[in-house]
């Protein structure tokens, strides 16, 4: 936290310190100095051209015919294809695009069987317990105890019935097909 004195005391230094930088200013003014203050105009461009007076700029590369070239028509120069610069992009290893395949082989679907009703039974048993639960709780916000023992009821004959219809025997077929 600042106190008065203590904003008064930096105001009053502050104010030195500008006094001190003017005497200074005119002082170097009268003996003829150059300032480096704010109020000074420095020449930018000269000392530019001094830094860069030792550098020279870089040779460009002529246009003219090389040695030994004969003029073409109306006395302008002949330029050979090595003499233009390339543009443009050029082939690379990523251009490549590989031939299309002409024998794509597809696989054959397997048949399909129609679904067994008490197969269909028992996956809506296995689904009809949990979403007829779950109608019973946002309509009503409590069931009764018989409607919630039908409906585990149902979820676990379900699962039952399920289990009842798996195949019984392996063939030994592992399904890997070549």
């Amino acid at each position: 936290m600042t106190t008065p004195a203590g904003d008064a005391e930096r105001d009053g230094e502050h104010d030195r310190e500008q006094a001190a930088e003017r005497d200074r200013e005119q002082a170097a003014e009268r003996d003829g100095e150059p300032t480096a203050g704010p109020s000074s105009e420095r020449d930018w461009n000269a000392e530019w051209a001094a830094l860069t007076s030792d550098l020279e700029p870089p040779s460009a590369p002529s246009l003219a015919p090389r040695a030994g070239s004969s003029a073409g028509s109306f006395g302008r120069p002949v330029y050979r294809m090595s003499d233009v610069p390339v543009t443009g992009a050029g082939s690379g290893p990523r251009d490549y695009t590989p031939a299309p395949e002409d024998d794509a082989w597809e696989p054959d679907l397997p048949p399909q069987r129609p679904m067994n009703r008490l197969t269909a039974l028992a996956w809506a048993a296995i689904a009809g317990g949990p979403l007829l639960m779950l109608l019973a709780l946002l309509g009503f916000g409590s069931a009764p105890p018989w409607y919630v023992a039908a409906c585990v009821a149902l979820f676990v004959a379900g699962c039952v019935l399920g289990f009842a219809r798996l195949p019984r025997r392996h063939d030994g077929d592992d399904g890997a097909e070549v």
